[in-house]
């Protein structure tokens, strides 16, 4: 995994460019640029590198045709939706595992940009298994890529325990989809933060510069990334305090009661410690709510304060017992838990040091507003433009 962070490295420097030679053009001071736009395309990239060691192009001109079907599939799958996706939606839940499994591939099927994104995306991953099965074969250097690692590993598994090429394809899909629009939302909020704490900005990029210092490099890696602690105390808070899917459902395959971590007080006035759950039951659990707890992060965690992850030893950790990261809720627990959270942080941290390196970031000249929008994630909008979408639009200039 930490491999692929120069991957990430490189293509954040092709942003750097491509911003520099605009505000060149502009021969200004600095420009207002929509990060949502140019995030998506950033982390699109990314994964393409890091996933598939294959170049979308979506920092290029003329991105490609699947740069432009991928562009906003997340949102569209489940935010524009007809009424006959929207009733598959509702049934699924209701129904046994083999038929929701297929009232969900109908409900995708109505979706012709997934139908469309789904055929592209088989045709470049599988020409990527048939090269790393080819490059195995002729004892070549291995690709730093995830497919190829898997595609590796999986040939070196007995046929028994071994996955199917279609069910390697199927990872990869997930990877892609599931990862793209939520690292590139998560990290509009992480520059949205800093355009409005510049004191914030300027520390990160004293650690940047110490770091470098002290550890002698030129380009700074995962092992370095580990001992950035105000920088990742940055992403944690952030993650922390804009959690990009506000909550979670589970359903119960079994009945259960389930202990409080803290009294709660029902309609009829009465106190519980424990909430029973019927086989069949939907159980809906908020990341939001449990990311702004007092009584686990503080007074004030209705605030953005980096602060807080940096002293820790404030708080009672015995509380704090879910999240596979930081003991938050945003990357969910358990089995069930973000399996590309690690590939995430690493991505987020390289692309924020990547761009804070060279740029400061400040709310837009025009000031906009902006909100909290949510579908399948949290995105940011600008008030009274929503109907627009998701927008993030922040004014950059050179770090002099």
């Amino acid at each position: 995994m930490h491999e692929i962070v120069p991957v990430f490295a490189q293509v954040t420097s092709k942003l750097v460019e491509r911003w520099n030679d605009m505000i060149s053009n502009k021969q200004g001071a600095g420009i207002d640029v929509d990060l949502n736009g140019w995030l998506s395309r950033l982390t699109l990239d990314a994964l393409g590198q890091g996933v598939l060691s294959y170049d979308f192009g979506a920092l290029s001109d003329e991105p490609s045709e699947y740069v432009e079907v991928f562009r906003g599939l997340l949102a569209d799958m489940f935010t524009n939706r007809s009424p006959f996706q929207m009733a598959m939606g509702n049934l699924m839940g209701r129904m046994p595992t083999l038929i929701s499994q297929y009232l969900l591939g109908l409900s995708l099927q109505a979706t012709d940009r997934f139908q469309r994104f789904m055929s592209i995306s088989s045709k470049i991953s599988s020409s990527i298994i048939s090269r790393e099965k080819e490059a195995v074969r002729l004892g070549k250097p291995h690709s730093k890529d995830l497919l190829s690692a898997l595609i590796r590993a999986n040939l070196r598994q007995n046929s028994r325990e071994s996955l199917t090429d279609e069910e390697v394809l199927s990872q990869m899909n997930a990877f892609t989809i599931a990862g793209h629009d939520t690292t590139s939302s998560m990290l509009q909020w992480v520059f949205y933060e800093l355009s409005l704490h510049p004191e914030v900005q300027a520390k990160i990029r004293e650690e940047i510069k110490f770091t470098k210092a002290i550890k002698k490099v030129q380009e700074l890696g995962a092992s370095e990334f580990e001992s950035m602690h105000y920088t990742m105390a940055v992403l944690k808070e952030t993650l922390r305090f804009h959690p990009i899917a506000l909550n979670n459902v589970r359903l119960a395959d079994r009945d259960d009661i389930i202990p409080l971590a803290y009294p709660v007080e029902t309609a009829s006035g009465k106190k519980v410690q424990a909430i029973r759950v019927r086989k069949g039951q939907t159980v809906f659990m908020s990341q939001y709510g449990y990311n702004r707890i007092k009584d686990l992060w503080g007074k004030d965690a209705d605030k953005w304060n980096p602060e807080r992850f940096l002293n820790e030893k404030e708080f009672d950790h015995s509380k704090r017992t879910i999240g596979v990261f930081a003991n938050l809720a945003t990357f969910s627990s358990g089995v069930h838990a973000c399996i590309g959270w690690r590939f995430a942080l690493l991505e987020m941290q390289a692309i924020l040091i990547g761009l804070l390196e060279h740029f400061e970031f400040a709310p837009a000249t025009a000031n906009p507003i902006i909100l909290r929008k949510q579908s399948t994630i949290m995105y940011p909008a600008v008030k009274g433009e929503e109907d627009r979408g998701a927008q993030l639009p922040l004014f950059i200039k050179p770090v002099l």
